[in-house]
């Protein structure tokens, strides 16, 4: 009996790690954010590998450069890079997966040249 129930769990266990790499995020996705320094318009070009994803942003605001991250389930967390000319910076933040994997709604903070940023948004998968 204790083979079995071992055996139920070790196949479980196989089976929930499976989960983890379930959802692909890598496309284009096209959205928006808010923050306490305005809204602007977001496209996202991803490429995931497992676990870990990266690729590029640009916004209607003027800024472009680099995202990457880890997707675990349907969570991420990022680190967004600002690679504009003459206003690079740093931001991280998390978000969730809808339940048919198109949508993410995320929270990001950080700073740049204009200062601190706090928001939240949503972008959309591009079929």
């Amino acid at each position: 009996m204790r083979k079995l129930v071992f055996g139920m769990v070790l196949i479980l266990s196989i089976l929930a790690s499976g989960v983890v790499y379930a959802v692909d995020i890598t496309g284009t996705w096209e959205g928006y954010f808010k923050s306490n320094l305005g809204y602007a318009e977001v496209t996202m070009e991803i490429e995931q590998d497992n676990r870990t994803f990266s690729g590029s942003w640009e916004a209607t605001s003027g800024g472009y450069g680099s995202i990457s991250g880890k997707i675990i389930r349907k969570s991420v967390k990022f680190t967004i890079y600002n690679e504009a000319e003459d206003c690079s910076g740093k931001f991280s933040g998390k978000g969730k997966l809808s339940s048919n994997g198109n949508i993410i709604s995320f929270s990001f903070s950080g700073s740049d040249c204009e200062g601190s940023w706090k928001g939240k948004g949503k972008v959309y998968r591009q079929e």
